[in-house]
């Protein structure tokens, strides 16, 4: 049989206005088919502002004197459900930490760069919302070590340039003068065996101790590229010897250093006169203050010299900090137990201090960084700072950064870390 084409597109018509009829029945029939003619999306977000404006710091938001603050990204439609809101940083998803309609708090990707555009996507509109953004990195690696280098201690002289004890192919290659252009000059030579820990001092020399069994302070004078011994072994009231793990200055010139015990279990907190110090008559400039326990970092910080150490008191180890006031005639005074860590495995091996007397410790855990305010102690920028923590140093360049020298078996660098407020002066180098 012969049908015309208008027979065709008649027949095809009805056929479609038949299929449309029963789909919409069958919608309003409680049918498994998604399609509503009635529906027309959830509202497109709208990003209106930012704060911080325009970057913040990867992994982290914004630093504050209080600690750390989340990016706010503020506008409208954003919905209030976070399980339907995805906000991006580039290409890289954030965490949402609170919605509202009108804002989201999140912390930003660690994943600095220039470009981080920001998006908002909500589930169930038809377009996101953005806007120009980049991330920091909250640290940067200090310049001029090669890959073979191993930086260890660390200080800064007078001109905020850094000091470093350097390992170079598995062997002490002295002490580096570093400044911030990768520059590097030799100061101090190497030698078979290394330093533990190297301060400038208010005199301009180098003071340093090795560690371990060896309780010898060395001393290198401006221009001098070998130390000599500046203090040499000394028996305790006991007969034991202290092994000088760190070194210190105060306000008033003063050198004050403390280790590890001998044979004993007491070690000593040892102040040292620079002024009146003679070598051939110890007693004369040299005093000894008892001490329990096991020093691995001192540091003085407004009137106070702290200690950080290993005590075991019946058979069971904690690793806490205290400290002494120094007193008018440079004694110390009672001891006062300042923090108690939360285990012995947080070996403390160094401190400073903000100037609104925050404390910052590097610990060899996997938190690295330490910061103690408010009675609260708590990692630094949680998940950031790269493991290994071993000794920090404040320059004069920029007082508001910390150096740290990260020591573990991923990686030995020192790294420039941003913390946004004043770090207090370290006696001896500014």
């Amino acid at each position: 049989m012969f049908i015309n084409r208008n027979t065709i597109n008649q027949i095809c018509l009805l056929a479609g206005a038949f299929l449309m009829t029963a789909t919409l029945q069958a919608c309003t029939e409680d049918s498994n088919v998604i399609f509503d003619p009635e529906w027309q999306g959830d509202p497109d977000p709208v990003i209106s502002e930012t704060f911080p404006e325009n970057t913040a710091y990867a992994g982290i938001g914004s630093i504050t004197p209080d600690g750390l603050e989340p990016v706010v990204i503020m506008g409208e439609d954003f919905g209030a459900n976070p399980d339907d809101v995805i906000v991006y940083f580039g290409t890289s998803r954030a965490t949402i930490l609170e919605l509202q309609s009108d804002r989201i708090l999140v912390t930003p990707p660690d994943d600095p760069g220039n470009e981080r555009r920001i998006r908002v996507v909500r589930i169930g509109s038809e377009q996101y919302s953005e806007t120009d953004y980049s991330l920091r990195s909250v640290f940067t690696a200090f310049p001029g070590f090669e890959s073979a280098d191993e930086p260890r201690s660390i200080t800064t002289d007078f001109n905020g340039e850094l000091i470093a004890v350097n390992i170079l192919s598995d062997r002490f290659d002295g002490m580096l003068r570093m400044d911030r252009d990768g520059e590097r000059e030799n100061l101090v030579d190497g030698e078979d065996w290394t330093y533990y820990k190297v301060q400038h001092g208010p005199d301009g020399a180098l003071y340093s101790v090795r560690g371990a069994t060896v309780p010898i302070i060395y001393k290198a004078e401006p221009g001098q590229t070998v130390p000599e011994i500046f203090l040499g072994p000394q028996p305790d009231l006991g007969g034991n010897r202290t092994r000088m793990q760190d070194l210190e200055f105060d306000q008033n010139g003063f050198m004050w250093s403390g280790g590890r015990n001998g044979d004993g279990p007491n070690a000593d907190l040892v102040r040292i006169d620079l002024d009146s110090y003679d070598p051939d008559d110890i007693p004369a400039s040299v005093e000894r203050f008892r001490f329990e326990g096991d020093i691995n970092a001192i540091r003085v910080h407004d009137g106070y010299l702290y200690a950080a150490a290993i005590r075991e008191t019946d058979d069971v180890e904690s690793s806490n900090i205290y400290r002494f006031e120094i007193l008018a005639d440079n004694t110390l005074g009672n001891e006062e137990l300042y923090l108690q860590l939360p285990g012995p495995e947080y070996l403390i091996r160094d401190m400073v201090f903000t100037v609104d007397g925050d404390m910052v410790l590097a610990t060899d855990t996997e938190e690295s960084v330490l910061v103690y305010r408010n009675n609260q102690l708590e990692e630094l920028y949680p998940g950031i700072v790269p493991a290994g923590a071993r000794d920090f140093a404040v320059s004069s360049i920029d007082p508001t950064q910390l150096l740290v020298n990260i020591v573990s078996s991923e990686m030995t660098e020192i790294i420039i870390l941003e913390m946004e407020q004043e770090m207090a002066q370290i006696y001896g180098t500014f």
